[in-house]
């Protein structure tokens, strides 16, 4: 995947981020994996991530047994633990190039765990829960012994599957974290989604490490599919328990809709609960009569409030217009324009009461 974009802050953005604003270009990931089943009941990945050459950054690395009775499929290693639509959707799929701002910050991304998944009713269900040992998603088993861990799980649902019709996805995430009251910078919680929905653009609003006994996170989805039209939405909430103190809530939601022009639909896994590549009618190719690839609009709002008691994270809200032009399968280029508006940060030079930034930014994607 590699990006460019233009960065347009307003001037009271600028003064509290000085390096923000500017045209900028990067690899955002260069990735190769090897994957399979062994004796047909064992299976593995391995993953690697180039793009912060010559640092190597492990992504999945797991191995597992699936067809086990009752339960599935059983793994364990680095990867996602269950919880949300989007992120359990690849970044290969996604209909914008990053996924929404609640997403970034209450997914925990990859950790190294146990986890279990199965499909019922003709795979019209999908379960999956886990036990995992946060850690850095760059650095794979190493953590110490005194490290927080946490307990996930995710349920989903299509009450309506009308194959190429359409369907109706519903679901839930939870996460517990356990912690300890701990100091230590392992056992506490911290809210900040990773990037602004542009990688280019740094993270905007944080909560800070926070000392907690514990952590509940909570995210019911819904999506909607009927022909070239879908909508998908995810709600997020934390409840960060403070011991003495009464107890911190933070929230976001986003809400997202897109169209195919040329008639294709959203591609639906019920083997994970997610989404999969979309494939053209007619592939892209220069010569007379052939196809144009298929081409998909998309509007997306996002929100996210990491404000609540004396603890000012900030609040954060995106408008993004996204344009996909899938040629073929495999390769896919991408548009987006993000409106982001923050109300209130102490994360720049100085403090941030009220900033606009536009961004202007694009994606070449070739995946196989």
């Amino acid at each position: 995947m590699l990006d460019g974009a233009i960065i347009d802050p307003d001037a009271s953005t600028r003064e509290a981020f000085p390096d923000l604003a500017g045209t900028k270009g990067q690899i955002r990931r260069i990735r190769i994996y090897g994957d399979g089943t062994i004796y047909r009941n064992f299976v593995w990945k391995f993953q690697l991530d180039f793009y912060q050459m010559p640092n190597l950054l492990y992504k999945d690395v797991y191995v597992g047994m699936k067809n086990v009775p009752y339960l599935g499929t059983i793994r364990f290693g680095h990867q996602f633990e269950p919880f949300s639509l989007e992120e359990d959707t690849s970044t290969k799929f996604i209909t914008m190039m990053e996924r929404a701002l609640p997403t970034l910050a209450f997914y925990p991304t990859r950790n190294t765990g146990l986890l279990v998944f199965n499909t019922a009713l003709n795979k019209r269900l999908f379960w999956g829960a886990g036990a995992f040992i946060e850690e850095e998603d760059e650095t794979p088993f190493e953590f110490a012994g005194d490290t927080g861990w946490n307990a996930s799980g995710r349920i989903t649902g299509l009450p309506w599957f009308g194959g190429s019709d359409g369907l109706l996805h519903l679901g839930l995430g939870y996460i517990h974290k356990f912690r300890s009251a701990s100091t230590d910078d392992d056992w506490k919680v911290q809210l900040r989604p990773t990037n602004s929905e542009a990688n280019l653009v740094q993270p905007l609003i944080d909560t800070g490490k926070l000392v907690s006994e514990g952590a509940d996170y909570f995210s019911p989805e819904l999506a909607l599919v009927v022909g070239p039209f879908s909508v998908q939405g995810e709600y997020f909430h934390a409840t960060v328990d403070r011991g003495v103190n009464d107890a911190l809530g933070f929230q976001g939601f986003y809400v997202n809709a897109s169209y195919f022009i040329t008639g294709e639909s959203r591609v639906y896994d019920p083997s994970t609960g997610s989404f999969g590549t979309v494939k053209p009618r007619r592939d892209f190719n220069f010569k007379r009569g052939s196809g144009w690839g298929s081409w998909e609009v998309a509007l997306r709002y996002s929100s996210l409030d990491l404000n609540d008691k004396l603890i000012r994270g900030g609040a954060q809200r995106n408008i993004t217009l996204g344009l996909n032009w899938q040629l073929d399968p495999n390769v896919r280029i991408m548009f987006n324009y993000v409106h982001i508006h923050v109300d209130e940060t102490t994360l720049g030079t100085q403090p941030l009461v009220d900033g606009d930034t536009r961004v202007y930014q694009m994606r070449f994607q070739i995946a196989y």
